[in-house]
């Protein structure tokens, strides 16, 4: 599994934990399956956001050159804040 900034994992058991403590104030069976559907379309957008390791450092120099028009110093600042997020998340050297 890979990092996340968040704990995935605790948040959405969280999510469905709050579904299910509110599951008997519904009233409807359709209403239920309705919040049942929202909290695992939720808990699935969760799944699909981008790790750490799913945008490459290298894909930040690529974008500097794309994009000249920014300045170089605020590439070279995004990327070493990149590269100190990757090494806290991953552990290395400093």
């Amino acid at each position: 599994m890979k990092e996340r900034l968040i704990e995935a994992e605790a948040f959405k058991k969280y999510c469905r934990r709050g579904y299910k403590n509110t599951e008997r104030d519904f009233r409807s069976g359709t209403l239920r399956a309705f919040a049942r559907q929202i909290t695992e379309d939720f808990c699935k957008d969760i799944d699909e956001q981008p790790t750490v390791e799913a945008i490459p450092t290298e894909w930040i120099r690529e974008q500097a050159q794309e994009y000249p028009g920014m300045e170089s110093a605020m590439w070279d600042k995004l990327l070493r804040l990149w590269e100190k997020a990757q090494r806290e998340l991953y552990g290395g050297e400093e």
